[in-house]
C-alpha cells in the first residue's frame, strides 16, 4: 500500500474567481445551507462534504469551483456552525462536523 502525500487545495484561478464573483448573496446562502444539510453530527472528510454538496447543487452551480466550497466551509467553521479537525486546506486529510451535536 502506498502512502498518499497531502496536497493543499490550490487558490482560485482568475477564471474561477470570475465565476465566484457572479454569485449573488442568495446563491451563497443556498450553497451554505446545502453544506450544512450535508453535514452530520459525526466527523466526515471535508472532501466528501464538498463532493456531496457539489453533486446536490450541480444543476444550478455546476461551474462553481471546488475551492469555493472549501472557502464556504472555512467561513462556516469561523461562524461556529461547523467544527473542523485538521488543516482544512488539505481536504482529504481534514474532517468537519456540525457543532453542538
Amino acid at each position: 500500500m502506498t502512502k498518499e502525500t497531502p496536497t493543499e487545495m490550490p487558490a482560485l484561478t482568475d477564471v474561477e474567481q470570475n465565476i465566484v464573483n457572479k454569485l449573488t448573496l442568495e446563491d451563497i446562502e443556498k450553497i451554505d445551507k446545502e453544506l450544512l444539510i450535508n453535514s452530520t453530527k459525526y466527523r466526515q472528510k471535508t472532501a466528501m462534504l464538498i463532493a456531496y454538496t457539489m453533486t446536490t447543487l450541480k444543476k444550478n452551480y455546476s461551474d462553481v469551483p471546488t475551492a469555493f466550497y472549501l472557502d464556504r466551509i472555512i467561513k462556516l467553521v469561523d461562524d461556529k456552525k461547523l467544527q473542523a479537525y485538521g488543516n482544512l486546506k488539505f481536504v482529504r486529510f481534514s474532517e468537519v462536523k456540525l457543532t453542538g451535536k
